[in-house]
């Protein structure tokens, strides 16, 4: 099989949570393990860094990568799901994994799949970690695909865990409040490893603390230990001064892009850094400036506060899928002097819609487009949803029509801002064109 009928078939052959839901799940770590074994434990081969949370992990991971990266290490970078092609989940040095490993491993390990029965995911975990441990990276950064506690990638034993920050998300299968999503994302938590958490939650806090407690892990918390200043802020540039409240010192830093949640994000890379700087000697100060500045570029990290396009109209992507992740993006964009907001989006099942539409601004127009994956939900359910909730919206059949119909009645002075989900990113990616 060729690199397409060879990821067609994985899809066709093993379960994806991100297309079918909760079905698709597993609620232990028993097929990733034995997909391990056949493989001669390829995660024991590599130095890792684990990364989860509720939102910001995969900017936390590609900014640690990146930092690495530009230090000199070869560095492996694990990260879910793709936008444009399944290889993006697996990079060295910002390079995907080739096509031809992909269709190797998949030859390879066919009869182990079909006795196995993995999940897609699972065998996809797999694959990561032995194309890292045959190409000899110095360190790999793992994401967290889903809760972490019994998350295919929660077999590694890493340098470091860091867990960004907990909200309300993916409640049919991690819990219905704050304290049980914690608790999932807690089991990322290794016996004596440090962890970082990224921000303090009266929900949260006490959870992390008491399984840190039982891991004899040192527990770290990034938002005391960093004091963050805005310096300068645009669309598309963010600069901070940042202060070591230990310390005192101080250092200025710049980010691409202009989220204002990646200030968050940073001091989470920094406290990182400082824990793992003993076992990377070859870290110093310019090679973290450098690689938080170009941190997208080295990894080829897409779809967070992306600019698709600088002017008339502004078009903004962002792959924010929960309330609190929106809730930040259309408050700073409440901050911007545009003359009319255009929401191009989309959710998918196992939402929170109460929530989600509770985040939303009251003055944006929206554009529904269902996602085109099973999960994805009707254009006209979110329609009625919104006008039900003061919202002025129409519904579409695709994600490429709403963003047409967006485009078409942005005047030069609006700004149009695609996400509520990463898979009404991943459809309209392959028709947009950055036009910077």
């Amino acid at each position: 099989m060729n690199y397409q009928e060879t990821v067609a078939w994985l899809y066709r052959q093993l379960p994806m949570y991100q297309r079918q839901g909760k079905t698709a799940f597993r609620k232990d770590l028993g097929n990733i393990r034995a997909l391990l074994r056949a493989l001669d434990h390829p995660e024991k081969k590599f130095r890792s860094l684990h990364v989860g949370g509720s939102n910001g992990k995969g900017s936390i991971a590609h900014m640690l990568a990146a930092v690495l990266q530009d230090s000199g290490y070869k560095t492996g970078i694990y990260s879910s799901p793709h936008l444009r092609d399944f290889r993006e989940r697996v990079k060295i040095n910002g390079a995907w994994m080739p096509e031809s490993f992909v269709c190797g491993f998949v030859k390879d390990m066919k009869e182990a799949i079909r006795e196995i029965k993995p999940s897609f995911f699972e065998i996809t975990v797999a694959m990561a970690f032995e194309y890292f441990a045959r190409e000899k990276v110095d360190v790999a950064v793992v994401e967290v695909g889903l809760g972490g506690r019994l998350d295919s990638t929660n077999v590694i034993t890493p340098l470091l865990s860091v867990i960004s920050n907990i909200s309300l998300e993916h409640q049919d299968i991690l819990g219905t409040d704050i304290e049980q999503i914690a608790f999932e994302k807690a089991g990322i938590i290794k016996k004596n490893t440090p962890v970082v958490i990224g921000r303090h939650h009266p929900g949260s806090d006490a959870v992390f603390r008491k399984k840190a407690n039982e891991m004899e892990a040192a527990l770290y918390f990034s938002e005391d230990a960093f004091r963050s200043r805005v310096t300068r802020h645009t669309i598309d540039c963010l600069e901070l001064d940042i202060v070591n409240t230990g310390s005192g010192r101080s250092a200025s830093y710049t980010l691409p892009g202009g989220a204002l949640y990646q200030q968050e994000n940073l001091k989470a890379v920094l406290q990182s850094i400082e824990l793992i700087r003993a076992q990377f000697p070859a870290i110093h100060e310019e090679n973290i400036q450098r690689g938080i500045a170009c941190f997208k570029e080295l990894t080829r990290f897409e779809g967070r506060w992306q600019i698709l396009r600088s002017s008339a109209p502004v078009i903004l992507a962002d792959a924010a899928h929960n309330a609190d992740a929106l809730k930040h993006i259309f408050s700073q964009l409440k901050t911007r002097t545009f003359r009319q907001v255009h929401c191009v989006m989309g959710t998918v099942t196992g939402k929170d819609l109460d929530a989600f539409f509770e985040s939303l601004d009251r003055d944006a127009l929206y554009y529904f487009a269902r996602p085109a994956v099973p999960r994805g939900l009707d254009a006209d359910l979110l329609k009625i949803r919104a006008e039900k909730a003061g919202l002025r919206a129409r519904g579409f059949n695709d994600a490429v029509e709403a963003y047409d119909a967006a485009l078409h009645a942005a005047a030069a002075e609006d700004l149009i801002f695609v996400g509520g989900s990463i898979f009404l990113l991943s459809d309209l990616f392959s028709s947009i064109q950055e036009t910077k």
